[in-house]
């Protein structure tokens, strides 16, 4: 039997469940009624027997019985005896023995004859456990099990996974479903992922958490990238169905910071593995305006792959009942002063907040934090949250200017030139050199108090193995801090002279508004590039210790000379950073001779080669030509890795022999024998048009594996709609249509005066 504590659902939520488990086990609909002052009947229903029967929820966090009780003899008796019903039902959060429910039946009586009409926590669980669907569909309960959370860290949930989980956990409470959930979850059932993509405080993260609770719900193993698609790679399988989640894929402010570092040719290589299995689901979130520039700047991004599985998240699923229950859930859960919450509801400021025109879902969460009230009297904070809705850039730029100490800005401007997630020390190197270049200087007492005071609103530290790592508590943060660069230029410089890492410098490279400052910093991006180029990265991702994933650590990411060279070569392709031409030739020089081969994906690599071909006087020219080539070849899996290579014979062909040309047709033969899943429709379907594209521009005959290709195709798409997912669910969000009346809203809040 399943064991809720029910802690994660709102009074809201708690009702919506009992008149859901009443209704199915008694065989009855009974009537809603809007939230509120309820005159004792939270359902009711009159055509039982020709009686009227009424059901009264009590919802506590933390109560004791006598709390019950009490609430029950001196509050609702009194209205249930001018009520007179036939029968009275009670169903309560609060665990009951036997003699509790002879208590209040005694208390009740005549209104309630036998203990049979009590519902206690237990009695709650047991029909839980009877009527599966219900607890499938109100599933924010599910992490309130206090034996499920552990079954689930010890069974399910690979060792870097659980301080998200906690997360999602969290999340759950304050979640209320819309019709997003519905969608994305559809997307997952038809493609096996889905990227999820919306304006910034919209809830992609969230909504991606939820889904996250849905697929660990049926038993799926659950891993978080953090940092790059390679940590879902180096996961060994298990042999058990996965769902991954990839917050922020594209970056989490900008395009350059994601694809400049080169993921997406193996994104969309991952991205097709998923597609071909039946075992896992890969979630993606990412802002709206990062993916339209993405596809509008990169071909394979402007492709089905990344506009079928779409669920764009926006204000207009938020409807009126949405965004009311929003902030309910937040202000119910807070961990404000009481008087906070009841200066919101006594000055009807909830009213103003659900229609603002800049409600989000962030902002809710943001203003219902403490530290954004704990200098003001209570009185004051309801103007505080309007004006922070105003102008939300207020929330950050307050705290940053009034309630940090010089120490913790210093920080917080070092910690924005760096990755999502990097070990603290590496955070203290970089800020230590930060604030010597400013003529400062830190303790390392005065360090950890600036840590310390950071914690919770504008970082996240956890710890790995007994590493510590630190990262902004979220996007918005590291908004903030690219805007202060921009508010004040002078720290690009500052920045770059004291650079510690190469992700810093490639940071200020995107960053840096190029007509203005790139010209006037071309001695602090020339030096910094070549003191960094080898240095060791900053950027933590996931590594596996063992065969079957089960554990695994987080350590800084492996030195990529070539990613780093086809960043800077991406740079001298620009305009403003002509400049840099000569240290990028002498890079590729010194690689040239050093090593025979490039370990860049074959997208890459041929971009890499179209940036040196550009260059003149290059001595190593063929020498690389040759070493691309040969790594073309080895690194051919997909049939998309073979057009590389064929764009590359076009452009070269004096480096091509014409035993070459067999050996594409081999590779291509191979891919189509081993490489293809005969499952996968839309997988397929790429693979089908990739053919024909190299058959009828490139003059190759293919005919043969387009034959075979096409047959598959079929064979798949008819047994694609044979099958159905086996793990479907229905979630209701209660909303009584897309609009509530002020004195409905009125009485859901008034539920907050306790």
């Amino acid at each position: 039997m399943a064991d809720y504590t029910f802690s994660t659902l709102s009074p809201i939520d708690f009702e919506n469940m009992v008149r859901d488990l009443i209704q199915s086990e008694r065989s009855i609909r009974l009537e809603s009624f809007k939230s509120g002052k309820d005159d004792g009947i939270d359902f009711r229903c009159s055509k039982c027997n020709d009686s009227i029967l009424i059901v009264q929820a009590k919802h506590y966090s933390g109560t004791n019985f006598r709390r019950l009780l009490a609430d029950l003899k001196i509050k609702e008796k009194p209205k249930i005896d001018k009520l007179k019903p036939n029968k009275y039902l009670i169903a309560t959060s609060v665990s009951l023995s036997p003699a509790n429910k002879e208590t209040i039946r005694s208390a009740l009586f005549p209104h309630i004859k036998v203990t049979e009409d009590i519902y206690g926590r237990e009695d709650l669980n047991n029909l839980l456990g009877l009527f599966p669907d219900i607890e499938r569909q109100h599933f924010k309960l599910w992490l309130s099990g206090t034996s499920i959370l552990e079954e689930v860290l010890h069974s399910r949930i690979l060792n870097q996974t659980r301080i998200a989980l906690q997360d999602i956990s969290d999340k759950a409470q304050l979640y209320v479903v819309n019709n997003s959930f519905g969608h994305a979850l559809q997307v997952l059932k038809d493609h096996n992922y889905v990227i999820i993509a919306g304006i910034p405080g919209i809830g992609k993260t969230t909504l991606a958490k939820m889904l996250v609770l849905h697929y660990l719900r049926a038993d799926y193993d659950f891993i978080n990238v953090s940092y790059d698609i390679e940590e879902a790679y180096s996961i060994p399988d298990r042999k058990r169905p996965r769902v991954y989640l990839y917050d922020d894929f594209l970056g989490r402010t900008s395009l350059e910071e994601k694809l400049r570092k080169n993921e997406d040719h193996r994104l969309i290589s991952f991205i097709n593995s998923v597609m071909k299995t039946k075992t896992a689901k890969l979630i993606l979130t990412t802002r709206e305006y990062i993916l339209h520039q993405a596809q509008a700047t990169y071909e394979m991004l402007n492709s089905p792959i990344f506009n079928k599985p779409q669920c764009i998240v926006d204000l207009s699923q938020y409807t009126q009942p949405i965004r009311a229950q929003i902030l309910y859930n937040h202000l119910y859960f807070s961990r404000l002063p009481s008087k906070y919450v009841e200066e919101i509801v006594r000055q009807e400021t909830y009213l103003k907040i659900i229609d603002h025109k800049n409600y989000s879902p962030r902002i809710v969460e943001y203003m219902t934090d403490p530290m954004w009230v704990s200098p003001s009297e209570a009185s004051e904070y309801p103007g505080i949250f309007i004006r922070n809705l105003n102008k939300p850039f207020l929330i950050w730029e307050q705290a940053f200017n009034s309630h940090l100490s010089s120490m913790a800005r210093e920080m917080l401007i070092v910690l924005g030139t760096l990755p999502k997630e990097v070990f603290v020390e590496d955070l203290k190197l970089s800020t230590n050199s930060f604030i010597l270049n400013k003529g400062m200087e830190f303790s390392e007492r005065e360090f950890r108090r600036a840590l310390s005071e950071l914690q919770g609103n504008f970082i996240v530290l956890s710890q790995d193995f007994g590493n510590d790592i630190v990262a902004f508590h979220n996007p918005s943060v590291q908004d903030f801090i690219e805007n202060y660069f921009d508010k004040n230029p002078e720290q690009y410089s500052l920045m770059l002279q004291a650079a510690c890492f190469f992700e810093q410098v490639k940071w200020a490279c995107t960053k840096i508004p190029k007509i203005m400052y790139v010209r006037k910093l071309q001695h602090e991006i020339e030096t910094s590039l070549k003191n960094t180029f080898s240095v060791k990265p900053c950027a933590v991702i996931i590594y596996s210790s063992d065969n079957i994933g089960k554990t695994t650590y987080k350590d800084r990411d492996w030195l990529k000379y070539e990613y780093r060279l086809k960043f800077i070569a991406s740079l001298c392709s620009e305009k403003e950073f002509a400049y840099i031409k000569i240290i990028f030739r002498e890079m590729l020089c010194n690689m040239a001779k050093d090593k025979a081969s490039y370990d860049l994906s074959p997208c890459d690599l041929y971009a890499l080669v179209e940036h040196v071909l550009l260059l003149n006087n290059f001595e190593e020219i063929n020498t690389f030509l040759l070493s691309a080539k040969e790594s073309l070849f080895r690194k051919a899996y997909w049939i998309t890795d073979v057009t590389y290579i064929i764009k590359l014979m076009k452009l070269q062909p004096h480096i091509f022999q014409p035993y070459d040309r067999d050996r594409i047709l081999s590779t291509i033969q191979h891919i189509v024998c081993l490489h293809l899943d005969e499952d996968d429709a839309q997988s397929l379907q790429n693979d089908l048009s990739e053919l024909r594209e190299i058959n009828d521009i490139y003059g190759f005959d293919l005919r043969n594996e387009i034959d075979k290709v096409t047959y598959l195709l079929s064979c798949a798409e008819e047994k694609s709609e044979q099958e159905s997912d086996n793990y479907t669910s229905s979630y209701n969000d209660d909303r009584k249509g897309d609009f509530m009346s002020k004195d409905s809203i009125r009485d859901m809040y008034l539920t907050l005066l306790r």
